[in-house]
């Protein structure tokens, strides 16, 4: 009676033990199993870049961003700003294999939400490892941020403010001063000291590229009105009105001496040589014109309408009218009508004024 006691306490320790060493079996089979899916896993190339890209997201971003984010203008956005953007677009970017690529080695591009590729990493296989699978490396990453940089510059009056994206661009923007005026260039022979322009200007940088002028009143300058131009005029309305008289009078004159009409040009240089500064250039053009005096056909010619386009002050005596006309000529192929623009450098002198230089353009 007492071994049958004893029968049912042996199956059961029996089965314990077998349990314990089917779990332990189990156990080490699962170990197994999971190295196996674990080395074969980390051999695979999608791994290797989603690490890298973890990598870069969570801690140091690699040798091709530095070089890349390096080039960029640190006035406009500081380093830790740069790496703050990058980080994003890695977060957010679909990643796409490059096709043609050899054996032991993979080339995928990332793409942002938009389809513009802003990265290439190329993957290179590495030494046989555990279960004889193969890893894989990063070999080179190579980032292209023209799709997302701009550079900025701005010609501006001295006492201007230009910010580009909402950053003001201090001295050590300042590409070059002492510019001229492209438009006061034929009349620096005969002015001193013209007004001058400052260079502005930034770049590579991420942003919009949003240039703002504002003049010395701290008021934004429109776009259409950022020219030399607007720049230049500062006369008063009633500078305006008499230079912009003197001009027509002046063109009044010139125009039928200049154009030899009914070939008696001569007879209105009386008149034009009181409106002109003596001994100059512009009188020296005018008298070479009468070598084609005598061969022309103009029986009349008039002026429809008229515009001072803009006025300038120098502030030594000097302005500049910048004014629009269309003429009306008859001539030997009957009337026709021309637009015309003309800047003429005046000279007041006791109250009167002379011109001193003009161009045509």
């Amino acid at each position: 009676m007492r071994e049958r006691r004893h029968g049912p306490s042996r199956f059961w320790l029996g089965l314990l033990i077998y349990i314990l060493i089917f779990s332990l079996l189990a156990v080490a089979a699962l170990l197994v199993l999971h190295s196996y899916l674990d080395a074969y896993e980390k051999s695979r190339p999608g791994t290797a870049l989603r690490s890298y890209i973890s990598e870069c997201v969570n801690g140091k971003l690699g040798y091709g961003w530095g070089k890349s984010l390096a080039e960029l203008d640190s006035r406009m956005m500081d380093e830790k700003e740069a790496q703050d953007w990058a980080r994003e677009k890695l977060k957010s970017a679909t990643i796409h294999e490059l096709p043609g690529t050899g054996e032991g080695e993979k080339r995928y591009v990332l793409r942002d939400e938009d389809g513009v590729s802003f990265l290439t990493v190329t993957l290179r296989a590495g030494e046989e490892g555990r279960w004889g699978f193969t890893g894989w490396e990063v070999a080179d990453e190579v980032c292209d941020l023209t799709a997302y940089t701009h550079s900025a510059e701005a010609l501006v009056p001295e006492g201007y403010t230009v910010r580009v994206d909402g950053v003001e661009l201090g001295e050590e923007s300042i590409a070059e001063r002492n510019v001229g005026y492209e438009l006061l260039e034929p009349f620096e022979d005969y002015v001193k000291d013209t007004p001058k322009l400052v260079r502005y200007a930034c770049g590579p940088f991420l942003g919009e590229g949003q240039v703002e002028i504002l003049d010395r009143d701290g008021k934004i300058v429109p776009e259409e009105e950022q020219t030399e131009q607007h720049y230049l005029a500062n006369c008063t309305p009633e500078e305006e009105e008499k230079l912009h008289e003197f001009a027509l009078r002046y063109l009044n004159v010139y125009l039928p001496y200049a154009g030899d009409l009914y070939r008696s040009g001569m007879a209105f240089y009386g008149e034009l040589s009181q409106m002109i500064v003596t001994g100059g250039e512009l009188e020296e053009r005018l008298v070479l014109a009468r070598n084609g005096f005598g061969f022309g056909n103009t029986n009349s010619i008039r002026i429809l309408e008229d515009e001072l386009r803009f006025a300038m002050d120098f502030g030594d005596g000097h302005y500049l009218a910048d004014v629009y006309y269309r003429t009306e000529t008859e001539g030997l192929h009957g009337l026709v009508e021309e637009d015309n623009q003309v800047r003429l450098l005046i000279l007041e002198r006791d109250g009167f004024y002379y011109t001193e230089a003009m161009v045509n353009y």
